[in-house]
């Protein structure tokens, strides 16, 4: 540029130009210098803080100076309903245990006590698996998904009933299991039996299970065998029966399918 050829006017107001560049300068040089002062003074002064903070307070002041040399471009952030950004947590509840106290009323009969019958009654209270015992359906059902489904051992489950403070013996868990299912159970597995009988086509297969057994030796390992008998592909209802005698024999299967007059579908072993 050929500064000779200027007018007054137009170096006036090249002069005016710069003067308000360099007062903005200014303003940003003085902005920086006390941000620095407040960060030295935190991270080397007596009340010192994290440094995390430190750092998001360089950020702070980069994302100040940003606005206040763009304030003019600056735009109010609106919500874009239909673009949505979603982020997975996956987060574990722990099982809770609770131990819930039923109160049941009872009630005297003034009039009874005259004619010496008796005078104390009460309501029948929550139906519950078994009278005078405080275990529930939801933690029978725990326990055997624990010892069926997932295969831990009484004694483990034992173990961590205990962590959570409910301390019941191993054999009373075991009870409590056997219990509820020749109560209820049995019940179930009866009435899948004879809609499995009714069935033209049943499938069946054997397979070998190893327990524990009790006797002159003490306690040895054995192995038993455990029957599987099935509707097919084709049936109405889908039924799964476990049958556990002890041997793989053809009687224990000609015994179970007595009632069913069709078909049986099983692998080549003689029995």
């Amino acid at each position: 540029m050929d500064y000779d050829k200027l007018t007054r006017e137009e170096i006036v107001n090249m002069c005016q130009t710069l003067w308000q560049k360099n007062a903005d300068l200014e303003k940003n040089i003085e902005l920086y210098s006390e941000q620095l002062k407040k960060n030295q003074q935190k991270m080397y002064g007596k009340s010192s803080e994290k440094s995390s903070l430190v750092l998001q307070n360089e950020m702070d002041l980069f994302d100040e100076a940003d606005t206040l040399a763009n304030e003019d471009e600056q735009e109010e952030a609106v919500n874009i309903a239909e673009h949505i950004d979603e982020k997975l947590e996956l987060v574990m509840i722990p099982a809770q245990q609770k131990l819930i106290i039923h109160r049941i009323p009872l009630y005297a009969c003034r009039s009874c006590q005259k004619k010496d019958k008796g005078t104390v009654s009460k309501d029948a209270g929550p139906v519950t698996l078994f009278p005078k015992s405080p275990v529930s359906a939801s933690l029978v059902s725990f326990l055997m998904d624990m010892k069926y489904s997932k295969g831990v051992p009484i004694y483990r489950i034992e173990q961590s009933m205990k962590q959570e403070g409910i301390l019941f013996p191993r054999h009373t868990y075991a009870r409590w299991m056997i219990d509820s299912s020749d109560r209820y159970l049995e019940k179930v597995y009866t009435y899948m039996h004879e809609r499995l009988l009714e069935e033209d086509i049943i499938f069946a297969d054997e397979t070998h299970h190893d327990v524990f057994t009790d006797g002159e030796k003490g306690r040895q390992l054995k192995q038993t065998y455990i029957w599987m008998f099935r509707t097919g592909v084709a049936a109405e209802k889908n039924i799964v029966l476990y049958v556990h005698k002890g041997g793989r024999s053809e009687k224990i299967a000609t015994e179970f399918l007595k009632d069913n007059h069709g078909y049986l579908q099983s692998n080549d072993y003689a029995g």
